[in-house]
């Protein structure tokens, strides 16, 4: 809403501009000189921070089966998720930071932010795949 009525706040949003929703003509500039690139990255930060992109599905699958098992597996879990949660909240806010330059500073998304940013989330999104999907290949094979 803000965008579409041209009003800034002095803080960075959690949620973005719905840019695959608007009709160019109603994108602030830093969305649509490079839109493709923001929907590419607003897509990887939904996938990494909503409570139901992969990171979230796929993290509580992993969390209860390692839960499930015994208080040893639990505590690898613990090790292992806390450094991921982390890389995940700093790069989160990363990817927040950039998306709303773009719809609040008229700065595009360029390639090379797009790019490494983009990396990263995809990065961390398919660890935290791999450790649920792991997790339940091995909970399968010893059950």
């Amino acid at each position: 809403m803000l965008a579409l009525l041209g009003l800034k706040d002095p803080y960075v949003h959690d949620g973005r501009v719905l840019a695959e929703k608007l009709l160019d003509h109603a994108l602030p500039s830093g969305v649509r000189r490079r839109q493709e690139n923001f929907l590419e990255l607003a897509r990887l930060y939904k996938q990494l921070n909503a409570p139901l992109g992969s990171v979230g599905r796929n993290s509580l699958a992993y969390a209860n089966r390692s839960i499930a098992r015994n208080d040893a597996i639990y505590a690898q879990y613990l090790a292992r998720f806390g450094g991921i949660t982390a890389d995940r909240d700093g790069l989160a806010a990363e990817i927040k930071t950039v998306l709303n330059a773009a719809a609040f500073g008229n700065q595009p998304v360029d390639e090379r932010q797009e790019d490494m940013l983009g990396r990263r989330a995809r990065r961390i999104i398919d660890q935290v795949k791999d450790l649920a999907q792991r997790r339940r290949d091995n909970t399968d094979r010893r059950d």
